[in-house]
């Protein structure tokens, strides 16, 4: 997680690879403490969905760089992030 300041509060955000009943899913979300990502208690901004190649999900344990949208929960603000990875 990244911690930074929301509400005037200083909090962690996560970056995690939801997997439900209708797919898989990326979010970057406030999980509430003593939680596990995915539940409706999060705090979601952004969502991106999983890359698809040929077809089928690719296997990566890596977030898209580009295809963030804001939550129907309406908690992120545009423009959406982008993803750089740094090593």
């Amino acid at each position: 997680g990244k911690i930074g300041v929301w509400n005037e509060q200083e909090v962690e955000f996560s970056l995690y690879l939801f997997r439900g009943n209708f797919g898989a899913m990326w979010f970057i979300s406030i999980i509430p403490q003593g939680m596990k990502p995915g539940t409706k208690k999060d705090i979601d901004f952004y969502k991106a969905p999983v890359c698809l190649k040929h077809g089928r999900l690719e296997q990566s344990d890596f977030p898209p760089e580009r295809t963030w949208t804001i939550t129907m929960k309406g908690h992120g603000v545009d423009p959406p992030p982008t993803i750089i990875w740094t090593s």
